[in-house]
C-alpha cells in the first residue's frame, strides 16, 4: 500500500511539472545585423555565453556600432557584447 500511494504522489508531482511547463511562453530570441545594428528580438532570455568567441555574431564583432534589445527580451546573455570595441549606442527595452 506504501509503494502504491508513493507511486501515485511521483505521478502528481510529474504532472504538475508538465502542467507548469506546458503553460509557460516559449524563449525564442533572434539576432539580425544590418548596417552596423546588432538587433537582439524575441521572447524570453538570450543565452549566456562561456568566451566572447561563442557569441553567434562574434565573426562580424568589427562591423557593429550600434546595438538595439527589443520589447520582450528578459535577460541579456553573459560575455554577449564582450569585445564589441566599435560600439558607441545601445538602446535597451523595458522588458
Amino acid at each position: 500500500m506504501k509503494k502504491f500511494i508513493g507511486l501515485v504522489v511521483v505521478l502528481c508531482i510529474l504532472l504538475c511539472t508538465l502542467t507548469v511547463a506546458a503553460n509557460e511562453p516559449p524563449h525564442s530570441v533572434e539576432w539580425s545585423i544590418d548596417n552596423g545594428v546588432l538587433t537582439i528580438k524575441g521572447n524570453g532570455a538570450m543565452d549566456n555565453f562561456k568566451t566572447e568567441s561563442d557569441a553567434p555574431w562574434n565573426d562580424k564583432k568589427s562591423e557593429i556600432t550600434k546595438i538595439v534589445i527589443e520589447e520582450g527580451v528578459t535577460h541579456i546573455g553573459n560575455m554577449a557584447f564582450y569585445g564589441l570595441k566599435n560600439v558607441t549606442d545601445v538602446k535597451i527595452a523595458d522588458s
